[in-house]
């Protein structure tokens, strides 16, 4: 059991607004702890197996076409992975899958006519996996490399306004 860890948290967001905004109420209250619990271990020396889980909320500043505010967002996200390093520790491996589900997430819609950005609610599910690699390759040379595809669906099925693939490639020399 040496080389097994657990990490357990919590964040808690205690929000009272009141006022106008925009000419419209903008009163919101919030008290809310969200968890998080995250597991390492060490199968052998420099290969690390993790994964963790945590709540999502986060308020959001957004409003609706009746100039309210949207609420906040609310859902999970997990991850599992692999760490491998190399070169006494020097440079390490990641590769991970994730994903996140979120309800009531703001996206932009237009601006209506007195020029407010107008938001409305969605519910989101993305998955996705990373590739990444960073660290001293050899004396004089380190580097971080990585790629990362994402896959995000609102609640109709729909993937084309949110989907991307992203690559990264970092060399010092």
């Amino acid at each position: 059991m040496d080389h097994l860890s657990v990490l357990l948290g919590a964040r808690n967001t205690d929000l009272e607004q009141t006022g106008s905004s925009y000419g419209g109420d903008s009163n919101a209250e919030a008290d809310e702890t969200v968890p998080y619990a995250g597991l390492t271990w060490e199968v052998f020396d420099s290969l690390v197996l993790y994964g963790s889980y945590s709540e999502v909320f986060k308020q959001q500043t957004w409003v609706d076409r009746d100039l309210r505010p949207l609420g906040p967002t609310l859902g999970n996200s997990t991850e599992f992975g692999v760490k491998k390093s190399f070169n006494d520790e020097r440079a390490t491996l990641t590769v991970a899958a994730f994903g996140s589900d979120q309800d009531n997430f703001g996206e932009y819609v237009e601006r209506n006519d007195a020029g407010i950005a107008i938001y409305e609610s969605r519910t989101l599910e993305s998955k996705g996996f990373e590739i990444e690699f960073a660290g001293q390759v050899f004396n004089g040379l380190n580097v971080g490399a990585g790629y990362t595809d994402v896959d995000i669906e609102d609640a109709n099925g729909d993937t084309n306004l949110y989907s991307n693939s992203v690559v990264k490639i970092i060399r010092y020399i």
